[in-house]
């Protein structure tokens, strides 16, 4: 992931317009790149007119960053829960200990969570003051 922060960081250093023209060429060339969508969100926050715009979840921007291809295709699927944050949990339940984990794997709120820590706080750049102490909280609390 540093070549997609060091990459982010030069188009941080362009102009606002000339930013989003390079990241919307590249979305439209790649629609499905995970890769793309970590670069524009890191890109979006590093920029001075940018980082407080408001981004819609990753988890419906790249839903295969958060969910299986089996859950994303199986049909027999259902969800617990109502509204953001529910899981989505295939009918197949098994014994297996793991299975037991996949509530957690899948809960949208918490996957995007942790997908954004490791956006602002990347582990390619400097570390910034109690990084850390932050990072052992943040996975002490989701866990």
């Amino acid at each position: 992931m540093k070549i997609a922060h060091d990459t982010a960081r030069q188009l941080a250093d362009q102009d606002v317009t000339e930013m989003i023209a390079a990241l919307s060429d590249l979305k439209n060339r790649h629609p499905t790149s995970s890769y793309v969508d970590y670069l524009t969100r890191v890109a979006l926050y590093k920029h001075q007119d940018t980082k407080n715009l408001t981004l819609p979840p990753a988890s419906q921007t790249l839903p295969q960053a958060f969910f299986t291809k089996d859950d994303l295709r199986t049909k027999d699927s259902h969800l617990l829960g109502h509204g953001n944050g529910a899981a989505l949990i295939g009918r197949e339940t098994t014994l297996d200990p793991e299975y037991k984990l996949d509530w957690w794997r899948q809960d949208p709120g918490l996957s995007e969570h942790h997908y954004n820590w490791h956006v602002y706080y990347p582990y390619s750049e400097p570390v910034k003051d109690r990084q850390g102490e932050l990072f052992a909280y943040m996975h002490q609390q989701m866990l």
